[in-house]
């Protein structure tokens, strides 16, 4: 262990009684033996109670007293009973003053029994919590509630990644919000894991599994369960072998799907192309010998060491849009990310870093670079030290004020070592939504003063296609015709529902998926609008151009009425109609479309509530050249912005709609001056989203968003 890490001095510190609780001795064994036996040079007594396995032959060779609880991963209530019982005398025997529990299951039976040994300090240690944004509601719910439950036994919560602390947070899984303790995870040995080629360990690896050298290897390092995203892995492996034969997936870990995987892989014809590892002891080699990591997982992630370790490699990584995952890998820079449980972006990312070797590295120094400066290993273990002395050393509730349900808020300044979010903001691209009023929620917008009239730009003739919102769009409306309402021959509005829905169905829509008290909010501020005249249609009277209502945009009598107005140009916003082959032809400098999110990381519905609820630092707006794909066509503009951490859906969708609009007036002054550009999309790079569910609904408040 290095000097720099030899702080505070043990001298500062109150020595304490601590034993660390793990239902498997794996994690200790791998990860908290610097943590611990830093804790020990500061003068603590360390005491470990873990399952009996091979790991803690490891623990007991480091030095440290193992007590066995004989916990296991089951729901047998019986067997959780003796365990709790068996901590709690473990407990009193040794007269613990903190009990730090460590995952899941030993987070639940070890505070049940500190709580019952009357242990002064309960340390929940979540290496990731069970509750994710992959789940069905159903099991998101009760993984919550089962750490909801036990916040009244919980001095404080340590966690890695941002929809955990956010989680913890909002969620109220602790007595206050000061006592959820952020760290930058586990770290990784940068002497052990290095970017220096090493032909000799391809070569050997080659000869043990016989592949030929040259080819390309894709590695994955889990616990074969399906939440690690190994089927999916399978399945992309088998999508890329009817086209290449220059790769070899290499799987590495054990459990259940061990046998499983292997029929798999055998019933698709792909052995020679896909090899399952089983349990590795030369992780590190791998590593090294490989060209990409792979890691498609939805699992109750902290942050994934594998992927932290791969990058300390210098080797790029395709990873999911999930908690830990995302906190590691910026996007674009040190790897990709793609949805959870799809396999044709999987397939699309790693064929892409494997057709360009020089992608594959500017990656990997990248991400090199990143674990040098987030995730080292003495860095990492300080952290933690110093975070958990600071959690250690506060004043908990008595066991009446717990028994109560209540717990003690410190009035004194916080200990708490600050470490916030470390993943760099990426490429991405949140910016606002098409908002119809009864589907969104709203702002109050518009104006209702007198007209200044700048000069006019008279080049260009124009028809807009647009929603009845009286919340955000009065005000864009406002500020484009100001500058071209010369040139503006009129402007339709089509009713603000999706697919011929009733404004019935639309509203139970998002009532089941907002929640009433949302939608009596919505419902409150469209009224409020509606009684102050703000509307659409009251800006075109302000400018004096046309306004008229159109249910439906392809009908021929309606093109016909275009063809009659003899538009350069058509400008869809927020339209939630579908255009047609005869529509999109009709105007001879096309139909431009103005999208709420930068394209085409986020194409669909609702793309700044989704970027809000997938935790983005970027926003953006585009204007494209409408074709019959949905999000699709040509990018002829884009501005990109600060999504704000005081922001609500609310305050952020009133500003982007005002970036949108000037976004939009350079445009048309580029098609005035005949200097506008288009570049097609790549739509491999991003990803199509429907109508949110509850999951989305749920992360995006877990990341302390608000609707309004």
């Amino acid at each position: 262990m290095s000097e720099a890490l030899r702080s505070p001095s043990p001298a500062t510190v109150q020595p304490l009684r601590i034993m660390h609780l793990s239902r498997a001795a794996e994690t200790l064994n791998s990860f908290m033996i610097p943590t611990m036996q830093e804790q020990i040079r500061l003068g603590h007594e360390v005491f470990i109670c873990t399952d009996e396995s091979a790991h803690t032959a490891g623990l007991r060779k480091a030095g440290f007293e193992v007590m066995i609880h004989g916990m296991k991963r089951s729901l047998n209530p019986f067997g959780a009973l003796q365990s709790i019982l068996r901590i709690r005398r473990f407990l009193r025997e040794r007269r613990i003053d903190v009990v730090i529990c460590h995952n899941s299951l030993a987070g639940q039976v070890g505070r049940i029994g500190a709580w019952l040994a009357g242990t002064p300090h309960v340390l929940y240690f979540a290496h990731g919590l069970a509750c994710g944004p992959a789940q069905s509601p159903l099991l998101w719910r009760i993984r919550y509630w089962a750490e909801r439950v036990l916040a009244p036994c919980t001095s404080g919560i340590i966690i890695m990644n941002d929809y955990d602390e956010n989680i913890a947070k909002v969620g109220q899984l602790v007595g206050s919000p000061d006592r959820v303790y952020r760290i930058p995870g586990m770290g990784v040995d940068l002497s052990r894991f290095t970017t220096e080629p090493h032909p000799a360990l391809r070569d050997k690896l080659a000869r043990e599994l016989g592949i030929d050298r040259d080819k390309k290897l894709v590695l994955c390092v889990a616990r074969l369960i399906p939440e690690k995203g190994v089927v999916e892995l399978v399945e992309a492996a088998h999508l890329m072998a009817k086209a290449r034969g220059d790769v070899v997936f290499l799987l590495a870990g054990t459990g259940p799907l061990l046998e499983d995987l292997r029929a798999r892989v055998r019933a698709l014809g792909i052995e020679l192309s896909f090899r399952v590892l089983g349990w590795r002891n030369d992780i590190h080699e791998l590593m090294k010998s490989a060209d990409i990591l792979a890691l498609p997982s939805y699992y109750m992630e902290g942050l994934p060491v594998s992927i932290l370790e791969a990058m300390a490699c210098g080797k790029p990584v395709v990873s999911t849009h999930h908690k830990g995952c995302e906190d590691a890998v910026v996007d674009g820079e040190t790897g990709y990310l793609v949805p959870v449980r799809t396999v044709e972006p999987l397939a699309r990312r790693l064929g892409a870093l494997l057709d360009d070797a020089t992608l594959r590295a500017r990656m990997g120094q990248a991400g090199r670079r990143r674990v040098e400066q987030v995730y080292e290993l003495d860095h990492c273990t300080r952290t933690i030290v110093e975070v958990l002395e600071a959690a250690m050393t506060r004043r908990e509730p008595t066991k009446e004020e717990t028994m109560s349900g209540m717990s003690y808020r410190d009035s004194s300044p916080s200990r708490t070592p600050g470490f916030g979010p470390t993943r760099p903001p990426g490429p991405a691209a949140l910016a606002s939504s098409a908002a119809p009023a009864g589907v969104l929620p709203g702002a109050e917008s518009g104006s209702n003063g007198t007209a200044h009239s700048p000069p006019a730009v008279a080049g260009l003739r124009i028809v807009y296609l647009t929603t009845d919102d009286p919340l955000y769009l009065p005000t864009f409306f406002d500020r484009v015709l100001a500058e071209h309402h010369a040139g503006t021959q009129a402007v339709y509005i089509a009713p603000p529902l999706f697919k011929n829905q009733s404004t019935w169905q639309a509203t139970l829509r998002y009532i089941r998926t907002f929640g009433m008290p949302a939608a009596a909010r919505l419902t409150a501020r469209v009224l409020q609008a509606k009684y102050q005249r703000r509307s659409i249609g009251s800006v075109c009277q302000k400018w004096g151009v046309k306004s008229a209502i159109v249910r439906d945009v392809n009908a021929p009598e309606f093109l016909d009425e275009l063809r009659a107005l003899s538009p350069d140009v058509i400008i869809s916003v927020s339209c939630p109609l579908i255009f047609k082959r005869a529509l999109i032809d009709l105007p001879p400098r096309g139909i431009l479309n103005l999208h709420g999110a930068i394209l085409p990381q986020y194409r669909g519905v609702m793309p700044a509530f989704r970027m809000m609820a997938n935790g983005e630092k970027k926003a953006g707006v585009s204007i494209y050249f409408v074709n019959e794909d949905i999000d699709a066509g040509d990018l002829c503009g884009q501005r990109i912005f600060d999504i704000e951490d005081k922001d609500t859906l609310d305050s952020f969708l009133v500003r982007s709609k005002g970036i949108a609009a000037d976004l939009l007036l350079d445009v048309l002054r580029q098609m005035e001056d005949g200097t506008v550009t288009s570049t097609p999309l790549d739509l491999s790079q991003g990803s199509y989203y429907r109508w949110p569910d509850h999951i989305a609904v749920t992360q995006f408040r877990m990341r302390g968003r608000k609707l309004w």
